[in-house]
């Protein structure tokens, strides 16, 4: 979660924690959902989107009310470039849950597809429901600084970057640190990801 939530500070050191972590709990139980799904997520730090969608329809299939793992669908979708499939699954999980404490997530999925579709008016409102749903978490917040400057609201991304910078769970501040967190090579990802750097280094978060 360090991260695909652009977090890490040393990715290597939490992928080999987390493979160790994953690999103990699928020998304990095979058929644990909860194990399934946590596999699906490292598959999506590791770049192996195809086996990330083969690990969360698994979790779903042991339990298709797993919420979480309906992050993964929307992770590994983009991941291949795939933004429309990515917005289908987080507005299913908007029908079957809309209380769900997790939402948060799945408007941070959205606004990240529209940013693929170049749709930055719709990537803003989904960004903003994002951190209003939950204002502590720091990848929906960096998202969105990234999101207001490519819309041209660049004060107000400088306001917002200045809200990310202050979050206690905020570890990286740079442009560059950003830059290590991306975990696909698919050229419509790489795309988004460059949008999202250009955002930010706009909104005056440094570079190096």
């Amino acid at each position: 979660m360090r991260i695909t939530g652009m977090q890490s500070v040393d990715r290597d050191a939490d992928i080999r924690s987390s493979e160790e972590l994953v690999t103990r709990a699928l020998v304990a139980d095979p058929n644990s959902y909860h194990a399934r799904h946590a596999k699906a997520r490292l598959l999506v730090a590791q770049g192996c989107a195809e086996e990330a969608l083969i690990e969360a329809e698994r979790s779903l299939r042991l339990n298709p009310g797993f919420i979480p793992s309906y992050l993964v669908l929307c992770q590994a979708n983009l991941m291949l470039g795939l933004a429309t499939n990515a917005i289908e699954h987080a507005r299913r999980v908007k029908r079957l849950s809309p209380p769900d404490p997790y939402l948060y997530v799945f408007h941070t999925q959205e606004g990240l597809a529209q940013i693929m579709l170049g749709e930055d008016d719709l990537a803003v409102a989904c960004l903003r429901q994002a951190v209003a749903n939950n204002p502590e978490f720091p990848a929906a917040s960096g998202y969105l600084v990234a999101a207001l400057a490519l819309n041209g609201n660049t004060m107000e991304a400088r306001e917002q970057l200045a809200r990310y910078l202050a979050l206690p769970d905020t570890r990286i501040n740079t442009v560059a640190g950003w830059r290590r967190m991306a975990y696909s090579q698919h050229p419509a990802y790489l795309a988004l990801r460059d949008r999202i750097y250009s955002g930010l280094q706009e909104a005056g978060m440094p570079t190096g």
